[in-house]
């Protein structure tokens, strides 16, 4: 092989080589683009999972705490297989006597995890009602347009 055809061969290869990388970029930033645009969408099904869950497991707290009685506090098992104690009002709804946690106390005894969403957190609000100290609800959002809220008077549960 002359020496020609070895520079000629090497700036093939060189030439082949940024190809590649340029190609390779190319997909990793329509991979990304395309990522981000779902995103949203992905957080938005988990969210509506997640109430569905809060909704449910809400439903069920209820109903042992009638088929128990109505006591203030409702035995249940949780995804270990422990047994927990939930804390309910005289309606039978999952409350909390804490005095500055109260919606955060009640996710965590719901749910039975910290209030996050896919490693991002799930903000917990607390509104009081006018006029009324012991009538509040709980408002759960991951923005401004995702959210539900919880009563613990009623057990309503808005979407």
């Amino acid at each position: 092989m002359s020496r020609q055809e070895i520079i000629a061969s090497k700036e093939k290869s060189k030439a082949e080589l940024m190809m590649i990388v340029a190609l390779i970029a190319i997909m990793m930033a329509v991979f990304l683009e395309y990522f981000f645009r779902q995103e949203e969408t992905l957080t938005g099904t988990g969210f509506s999972a997640l109430k569905g869950r809060f909704v449910s497991e809400v439903q069920v707290i209820h109903g042992q705490w009638l088929m128990d009685g109505e006591p203030a506090l409702v035995k249940q098992k949780n995804a270990a297989g422990q047994l927990t104690q939930i804390r309910v009002n005289k309606q039978g709804w999952v409350d909390s006597t804490s005095d500055n946690q109260r919606c955060h106390d009640i996710w965590i005894q719901v749910i039975g995890s910290q209030p996050e969403l896919l490693k991002k957190p799930v903000s917990v609000i607390e509104i009081l009602r006018q006029g009324s100290e012991q009538e509040f609800l709980c408002r759960y959002a991951i923005s401004k347009t995702q959210f539900f809220e919880y009563s613990p008077k009623t057990g309503k549960i808005s979407l």
